[in-house]
């Protein structure tokens, strides 16, 4: 019967800890979905979009960036499905009309994939049948208010002429107290034509939406235009939450480790006393 009751203790206590990691094992895959999209393009002018991700996306419409500046909404095979389950795609025809300026983003040829999540949240990503290279100058932002505000290039940047802003705004929790809107596109891409100002802005929404910049350099011209993406304000999902109840839910997280630490501790004091006692009457 010697370290009958350590270990008894010791097994409480184990059991306890891996409660504790099953109720994290459970509710992790709850916060942990995701969406993202694959997109390849074919020879006869079609394309595939898939749901790589882990939920389903809802009410989805397909756009492409034309030369005019604006965005146009492809026809999707079938008349468009009302929702693209994981692993999942859904095909269209591309633009025919393309660009041969490098420096305009049309000639990249973007798509812009927008969906709802099942809360109802939109989310909007684009997809690069023509990858950009990447800017190795990047200026500095800031989303101040509902507006992201984009600072003039340093003297160390001089050779970036104008910057374009592609840019969905998020209007956060408050929309989703509405019917879900259909999307009617993005408005006019933004080109911004750098002088002596130190900074613009466009909006980005409450909900601190990020932005893709594409700049115009010196080279472009014959290099193209160099990417610089701007990440969201706030992480998905507290973008759509009161603050308040973020602060709940951190607030219950912090009790619950700190609660199943303090029961790990005291039972792992109890359970060497018991042992000592045990000790000292034999």
């Amino acid at each position: 019967m010697r370290g009958f009751f350590g270990n008894q203790i010791m097994t409480s206590v184990l059991s306890t800890i891996l409660g504790g990691l099953l109720l994290l094992t459970i509710v992790s895959p709850a916060m942990a979905e995701s969406l993202s999209f694959q997109l390849e393009t074919f020879a006869d002018g079609h394309f595939s979009i898939e749901n790589r991700g882990d939920e389903r996306a809802y009410r989805p419409s397909i756009w492409q960036l034309a030369s005019s500046g604006d965005w146009e909404r492809l026809a999707l095979e079938g008349d468009g499905p009302g929702e693209i389950a994981p692993l999942k795609k859904v095909r269209g025809l591309m633009l025919t009309s393309t660009t041969p300026n490098r420096t305009h983003p049309a000639y990249l040829r973007p798509f812009l994939v927008h969906v709802h999540d099942q809360a109802g949240a939109p989310i909007a990503q684009i997809a690069w049948p023509l990858p950009p290279r990447q800017a190795t100058d990047r200026l500095e932002t800031q989303h101040i208010g509902a507006r992201l505000r984009i600072y003039a290039p340093s003297k160390t940047q001089a050779s970036i002429r104008a910057t374009y802003v592609l840019i969905v705004p998020d209007q956060g929790v408050a929309q989703l107290a509405y019917p879900l809107d259909t999307f009617t596109g993005l408005s006019r891409v933004v080109r911004h034509a750098w002088g002596v100002e130190p900074w613009f802005e466009v909006e980005s929404g409450v909900g601190l939406a990020g932005a893709w910049l594409l700049h115009e350099e010196a080279n472009s011209a014959t290099e193209g235009l160099s990417l610089q993406i701007v990440p969201e304000g706030l992480l998905r999902g507290q973008t759509h939450q009161p603050f308040w109840v973020l602060v709940s839910i951190g607030k219950a997280i912090l009790i619950f480790v700190g609660a199943l630490a303090v029961v790990s501790l005291l039972l792992i004091l109890l359970g060497l006393c018991l042992q000592r006692k045990k000790t000292v009457h034999e």
